[in-house]
């Protein structure tokens, strides 16, 4: 039967919802998103972080007190691994940045016939690549315990009050993108949840409906959305 050109690359699976006994009390339909429910699903994220964002920096807010404040009576030691915590995705980041991928071992380079290549003559072509990886994340490795030795020395020599303002923003910075992380995540279950095996008919009319469903249920389809989205090579068929 031909294929609708919408449905290309359209990886979807069922989902059979369970209950806390364990019984099946539904099944809907999971797909990975397109490009503009993607687009959509980020553009909320940000939105939800730069909301908190402001909520956290506002010192006359509920949230600053419940989230922010408190931090004050840490102790030194529970700051600087809150800051050291904020700042490993930047110095992984920079790392990413700093260091150069050695190029990937070619088959000509261990093999007399690239064309036919032996079984052995690509044992060792897999096992370059696999040094090659290796290498490269033990650099990776050896870069962001630097940045952050270099960063826990500087911590311990500065005064509380410093302290507590680095920590203060780190926080923030953390609780940021936690809800970035989660907003984008229930958009995506949000947008990519049907009743149909079709996807013609997505299973919550709104934002709000999905975010009022139980938790148990919420559960469960992240789970699968996440697998979906990391496997789609499995779901083609």
């Amino acid at each position: 039967m031909a294929i609708s050109i919408q449905d290309l690359f359209k990886y979807k699976k069922p989902v059979e919802i369970k209950d806390d006994k364990g019984e099946i009390v539904a099944t809907v339909w999971i797909r990975v998103l397109g490009d503009y429910d993607l687009s959509e699903a980020y553009k909320h994220g940000r939105i939800e972080s730069a909301k908190t964002r402001k909520e956290l920096r506002d010192t006359e807010s509920d949230e600053y007190f419940a989230e922010i404040a408190v931090i004050e009576d840490g102790s030194k030691e529970d700051l600087i691994e809150l800051i050291k915590q904020s700042l490993q995705s930047d110095f992984y980041a920079q790392a990413q940045s700093a260091i150069d991928r050695e190029d990937i071992p070619k088959t000509e380079d261990f093999s007399i016939d690239p064309d036919a290549p032996t079984l052995e003559e690509q044992e060792k072509r897999d096992m370059a690549e696999l040094q090659s990886e290796l290498d490269y994340q033990t650099k990776v490795k050896e870069f962001t315990e630097t940045k952050e030795k270099e960063l826990a020395d500087r911590l311990e020599t500065i005064e509380r009050e410093q302290l507590i303002l680095e920590a203060r923003k780190a926080l923030t910075d953390l609780r940021a993108l936690s809800a970035f992380i989660e907003e984008v995540l229930d958009q995506k279950v949000f947008r990519g949840t049907y009743v149909d095996k079709e996807c013609k008919v997505r299973a919550y009319k709104d934002k709000e409906e999905y975010r009022n469903q139980h938790s148990t249920v919420k559960f469960q389809l992240r789970n699968a959305y996440q697998s979906l989205e990391l496997n789609p090579e499995e779901l083609k068929n």
